[in-house]
């Protein structure tokens, strides 16, 4: 919302304004990593969109990306992408390599419903590639329950983003099969 005066009068300008539309609470890039975010216009209107993306302190990340929108692709080294989905479209972002590995998370806002997630991923030239995923979380829940497995060589991480201008306390509980506390 804005205000503005011409030599007529008083004009009286609307504008969209955008509000979160979730937030991917981990990812990686460098040494190796690489984070592909893939966001969903969820409405049958083009909205626009901006992910910015922060260092785990809350300050601007800049990072190589590339990103593809209705089937344009572009590079750039940036700390947000700003774009405008079509109704039901795609947007994929995802970030390049730099010489060592920084981590974060994204804020997505927009003036539309959007559905997506993050995948973050290292290949090592040796061993076993490792591989994670973020949803685009659009509703902060004061309780989490996850369920994980740690069978098979298979390891489990959490990642949480703190959204306040204050520090944060977090309580977690990890329960067995058996229901009992670990």
């Amino acid at each position: 919302l804005g205000y503005g005066n011409d030599s007529v009068g008083s004009n009286l300008y609307l504008g969209t304004i955008s509000s979160r539309a979730g937030v991917l609470s981990h990812i990686a890039a460098g040494g190796g990593w690489s984070t592909a975010i893939t966001l969903v216009n969820l409405t049958s209107a083009a909205v626009p969109v901006t992910v910015a993306f922060h260092n785990d302190d809350g300050s601007a990340l800049s990072l190589p990306i590339t990103t593809t929108n209705q089937g344009a692709t572009q590079a750039a080294t940036t700390s947000s992408v700003t774009a405008t989905m079509n109704p039901n479209a795609t947007l994929l972002i995802n970030t390049g390599q730099l010489a060592s590995t920084v981590v974060g998370w994204a804020d997505v806002t927009s003036t539309g419903s959007l559905g997506g997630y993050g995948i973050f991923r290292q290949t090592p030239q040796t061993g076993s590639p490792s591989e994670g995923t973020v949803p685009l979380q659009s509703q902060f829940p004061s309780t989490i329950t996850l369920p994980y497995d740690n069978t098979v060589g298979f390891v489990m991480g959490v990642a949480l983003a703190n959204l306040a201008a204050t520090s944060a306390n977090v309580t977690a509980t990890i329960w067995e099969d058996r229901k009992s506390v670990v």
